[in-house]
């Protein structure tokens, strides 16, 4: 794309800003600048601040940025710009000046083009480059993505942004380890936090990585937020409330993007606050309002298959530091499962949640995961049935309905086989048809 240039009447009066992010006038000498000319100018001018303040640039300054550093820096790059476009004989107008600072900015004591996509500028839950250059979004409220086409990183561009939030997380992608997991911590500067997937192109089949950022609240979500968005009854919501303060242990099963982790930290809330919670998760997500909660967080093993932390091995730690409950955000194993089990059948109360489309599949998985698991294959199938009727209480359906998350039943296992299987009694189900809860059955299953 290129920008018309057009020379300066010097007897009129300026003219308005324009939307485009090229608010330049040139002299006749030069119509037109492209972007690629935009961009070098601007890692010319980058160039200029990095060799006069770059020892102090770093991840930290992210997320606490320093007011005087920050202002070094406009200044640094107010005059580099100016030294830049003179020796070019471009002419600007003090709009273009500010745009092309409040890049900059962006660049060095930011995140670059992802700060116009993160909130309070847009209200996102997910953001994703494709490997062929396309920005989608996922806006809060909607399980489709959507397409961007007011951002257009460049390849590098993205890899600077990868190369920073790796950076604050103490860690690299490169050839040898191609892909990565991190998250962004909760700061001033983005209270949400947020989960990162990195795919660089050595695996992705194109120019630019693949990164997938997952947005987390900015706070516990409070009942009266889940009520306000249809995903529960206030019945519904007393009647799972009260089976956590009986200390039954629920798991909430779901698709992905139903608000399985959500839910899971309003319910969590309700634990009594004298209570000693240890949390386990792949990646941090639940967010908790307790003051005596310990949260671990697994780590994958490198290339070599060395310094890997599982969930299982978490679940292990987990109960050598005096837990009162276990939260586990998502069991994706076999050896999860069978440890988060064992550990409940020992008089731990716990809340997990797994992948799944019913309760039914909820079982059937955990079934699989333990079956196929090199360090579970060993439990007979019989055993994992009796395991699952004496280590869970309730499972929690949630699944998007008409574009609205809910809670669509809530379901009782019971303690002993019925038939040499486990029975499921549903005590809550959903009415799509008339939008309403109807309760089925009473909880029996009480510790």
């Amino acid at each position: 794309m290129t920008t018309s240039l057009k020379p300066i009447a010097p007897a009129l009066p300026p003219e308005p800003a324009r939307s485009g992010i090229l608010d330049f006038v040139a002299a006749p000498a030069i119509q037109t600048l492209s972007d690629e000319a935009f961009q070098t100018i601007e890692n010319q001018v980058i160039a200029v601040v990095n060799a006069e303040l770059g020892q102090r640039l770093t991840s930290a300054n992210i997320d606490q940025p320093d007011p005087a550093l920050k202002q070094q820096v406009e200044t640094a790059a107010r005059r580099a710009l100016m030294r830049v476009l003179s020796e070019k004989r471009i002419p600007y107008s003090g709009t273009v000046e500010d745009r092309f600072v409040q890049s900059i900015l962006n660049k060095l004591l930011g995140y670059g083009w992802l700060e116009v996509l993160l909130p309070p500028q847009r209200d996102v839950i997910e953001i994703m480059v494709n490997q062929e250059g396309s920005l989608w979004v996922i806006p809060r409220g909607s399980s489709q993505p959507q397409r961007v086409l007011d951002v257009q990183p460049s390849p590098a561009d993205v890899m600077l942004v990868i190369g920073k939030i790796l950076g604050g997380a103490n860690r690299r992608v490169t050839e040898a380890e191609p892909r990565m997991d991190a998250r962004l911590p909760r700061t001033r500067r983005l209270p949400h936090g947020a989960r990162i997937h990195v795919v660089i192109p050595q695996i992705a089949v194109g120019e630019y990585p693949i990164l997938n950022i997952r947005l987390y609240e900015q706070e516990p979500i409070r009942p009266a937020t889940l009520l306000s968005w249809g995903a529960l009854s206030q019945e519904v919501f007393a009647f799972l409330t009260n089976a956590v303060k009986q200390k039954c242990r629920v798991m909430i099963s779901g698709g992905t993007g139903t608000g399985k982790t959500t839910l899971l930290s309003a319910l969590g809330n309700f634990i009594p606050a004298e209570a000693r919670i240890v949390t386990i998760e792949d990646t941090v997500e639940i967010f908790i309002d307790r003051p005596h909660v310990v949260t671990l967080e697994a780590r994958p093993p490198s290339m070599e298959g060395k310094y890997g932390v599982s969930m299982s091995d978490l679940v292990v730690d987990a109960m050598r530091m005096t837990p009162q409950w276990l939260i586990v955000g998502e069991i994706r194993t076999g050896s999860a499962a069978s440890a988060l089990f064992s550990a409940q059948m020992s008089d731990h109360p716990g809340l997990s949640t797994i992948h799944a489309l019913s309760p039914e599949a909820a079982l059937e998985r955990l079934s699989l995961l333990m079956q196929i698991d090199p360090t579970t294959t060993r439990i007979q199938p019989a055993a994992i049935k009796k395991l699952v009727t004496q280590a869970l209480d309730l499972i929690v359906q949630l699944e998007y309905i008409n574009g609205v998350r809910r809670v669509t039943r809530v379901t009782q296992v019971a303690d002993t086989l019925q038939h040499g299987d486990v029975f499921l009694n549903d005590l809550w189900r959903f009415d799509p048809a008339t939008t309403t809860w109807h309760q089925l059955a009473d909880l029996t299953k009480t510790r």
